[in-house]
Protein backbone atom coordinates (compact mmCIF):
# COMPACT_ATOMS: atom_id res chain seq x y z
CA UNK A 1 0.00 0.00 0.00
CA UNK A 2 2.97 2.31 0.00
CA UNK A 3 1.86 3.56 -3.44
CA UNK A 4 -1.44 4.67 -1.96
CA UNK A 5 0.47 6.66 0.65
CA UNK A 6 2.36 8.40 -2.16
CA UNK A 7 -0.96 9.29 -3.74
CA UNK A 8 -2.52 10.78 -0.60
CA UNK A 9 0.51 12.23 1.23
CA UNK A 10 0.92 15.31 -1.02
CA UNK A 11 -2.58 16.56 -0.15
CA UNK A 12 -2.32 15.96 3.60
CA UNK A 13 -2.61 19.19 5.56
CA UNK A 14 -3.76 21.02 2.42
CA UNK A 15 -7.00 22.99 2.01
CA UNK A 16 -10.12 20.91 1.42
CA UNK A 17 -10.16 21.58 -2.34
CA UNK A 18 -6.87 19.67 -2.67
CA UNK A 19 -8.85 16.40 -2.67
CA UNK A 20 -9.96 17.21 -6.20
CA UNK A 21 -6.41 16.40 -7.32
CA UNK A 22 -7.29 12.75 -6.64
CA UNK A 23 -10.08 12.66 -9.24
CA UNK A 24 -9.50 9.80 -11.70
CA UNK A 25 -8.41 6.15 -11.65
CA UNK A 26 -5.33 4.61 -10.09
CA UNK A 27 -4.05 1.12 -10.87
CA UNK A 28 -2.41 -0.94 -8.15
CA UNK A 29 -1.10 -4.51 -8.38
CA UNK A 30 -4.30 -6.19 -7.12
CA UNK A 31 -6.98 -3.53 -7.50
CA UNK A 32 -8.06 -0.33 -9.23
CA UNK A 33 -9.21 2.70 -7.23
CA UNK A 34 -11.34 5.35 -8.94
CA UNK A 35 -12.63 8.63 -7.59
CA UNK A 36 -15.73 9.27 -9.68
CA UNK A 37 -17.21 12.28 -7.93
CA UNK A 38 -15.66 14.55 -5.32
CA UNK A 39 -17.52 16.45 -2.62
CA UNK A 40 -17.76 20.14 -3.52
CA UNK A 41 -17.11 21.76 -0.16
CA UNK A 42 -16.30 20.72 3.41
CA UNK A 43 -19.74 21.77 4.68
CA UNK A 44 -21.71 19.94 2.00
CA UNK A 45 -23.53 16.69 2.57
CA UNK A 46 -21.22 13.78 1.78
CA UNK A 47 -21.40 13.27 -1.96
CA UNK A 48 -18.08 11.71 -2.93
CA UNK A 49 -18.20 8.49 -4.89
CA UNK A 50 -15.31 6.06 -5.14
CA UNK A 51 -15.08 2.66 -6.76
CA UNK A 52 -12.71 -0.21 -6.07
CA UNK A 53 -12.38 -2.98 -8.65
CA UNK A 54 -10.77 -6.28 -7.68
CA UNK A 55 -10.31 -9.13 -10.14
CA UNK A 56 -12.17 -12.26 -9.06
CA UNK A 57 -8.92 -14.26 -8.98
CA UNK A 58 -7.46 -11.72 -6.51
CA UNK A 59 -10.57 -11.37 -4.37
CA UNK A 60 -10.34 -14.74 -2.61
CA UNK A 61 -14.14 -14.97 -2.72
CA UNK A 62 -15.18 -18.62 -2.35
CA UNK A 63 -16.56 -20.02 -5.62
CA UNK A 64 -19.76 -21.06 -3.83
CA UNK A 65 -20.65 -17.41 -3.40
CA UNK A 66 -21.13 -17.13 -7.16
CA UNK A 67 -23.81 -19.81 -7.51
CA UNK A 68 -26.99 -17.73 -7.17
CA UNK A 69 -28.12 -14.46 -8.68
CA UNK A 70 -28.58 -13.03 -5.19
CA UNK A 71 -25.02 -13.90 -4.19
CA UNK A 72 -23.60 -12.39 -7.37
CA UNK A 73 -25.58 -9.20 -6.78
CA UNK A 74 -24.37 -8.96 -3.18
CA UNK A 75 -20.75 -9.39 -4.28
CA UNK A 76 -21.12 -6.78 -7.01
CA UNK A 77 -22.45 -4.26 -4.53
Amino acid sequence: MHNLDKLVAPIADQPFRAIHKLYGSYHFPRFELSFIKMQGSPGANPASIAEIKVALRDSEVPKGFLQSAESKLALAD
